[in-house]
């Protein structure tokens, strides 16, 4: 009977043991779920000055008309006609993207499209590149109008 009760109480102690360590392991393993879920309301502070600046930031490029944006280059030379030239083909072939001719001493630069970010640009300057070998995109000052 004594040993009956030994091994009944060294099973009990085991069982408390496993059960203990499932509890823990439950509890563990919820406890990030419940501690990470976190709500309320986010607040922003910022300086005034931010504001000020975006402010007149707005309204310096809306005085001047016109953005930092992209444009995709074709065609670069000290030959004007052939610049021309190039300006035509491209109307034939693009009639929908609006082309710009521009002088940088000593070059006639042909520049095309009004992009603001340059993924716009990188879409259409895979188009166009299999007609004119050498485009590549550019930083330019487009105007607000022509968007």
């Amino acid at each position: 009977m004594l040993k009956e009760k030994h091994s009944f109480l060294f099973v009990l102690q085991i069982l408390k043991s496993y059960l203990l360590q499932i509890t823990l392991i439950l509890f563990f393993s919820y406890l990030p779920i419940v501690s990470f879920a976190q709500t309320g309301n986010i607040e922003i502070i910022r300086d005034a000055r931010v504001d000020t600046l975006m402010k007149r930031y707005t309204q310096v490029q809306r005085d001047k008309g016109s953005i930092e944006g992209y444009r995709i280059q074709i065609a670069a030379s000290a030959n004007r006609t052939n610049v021309y030239q190039t300006k035509s083909q491209f109307y034939n072939l693009f009639p929908d993207i609006k082309s710009f001719v521009v002088y940088q001493a000593p070059n006639f630069k042909l520049r095309v499209g009004n992009y603001r970010t340059r993924l716009e640009a990188f879409n259409d300057l895979q188009k166009i590149l299999p007609k004119f070998n050498g485009s590549f995109i550019i930083r330019d000052e487009i105007k607000i109008a022509e968007l």
